[in-house]
């Protein structure tokens, strides 16, 4: 989870761990709100899934970096417009999720790669 706004970056991640909540094993969501220790992580560790917030061309660049690491990781774009759609096609998302993001958006977006239950 990427955001440079740490509060914005703690509501979307409050947002995924509602949908894993009771998860067996047990779903981990990192927090990042600075490119560089998000990016050594991304080269350090391989995660599921990556959302990162594109808000603006330095988060794009983030958003990069992070398709340069990993790039098989299932990389998720979240933004208040659309304004970045473009780039995330560029940069292989998945999906493109327009703030505000609901658990079922989630759902939706993670199905490409988890299948869940219900919707």
């Amino acid at each position: 989870m990427f955001d440079f706004d740490a509060a914005a970056c703690r509501e979307l991640a409050e947002v995924v761990r509602t949908c894993y909540a009771g998860e067996s094993p047990a779903v981990e969501v990192v927090e990042y709100h600075e490119i560089s220790p998000m990016a050594y992580a991304f080269r350090d560790k391989q995660y599921d899934m990556a959302f990162m917030a594109v808000d603006g061309m330095l988060a794009v660049e983030a958003a990069r970096l992070v398709r340069e690491s990993a790039p098989d990781c299932p990389l998720f774009l979240v933004s208040g417009n659309d304004d970045y759609a473009l780039e995330g096609y560029r940069l292989r998302a998945l999906d493109y999720l327009v703030r505000p993001v609901t658990p079922r958006r989630i759902r939706q977006a993670a199905a490409r790669i988890i299948p869940f239950q219900t919707l």
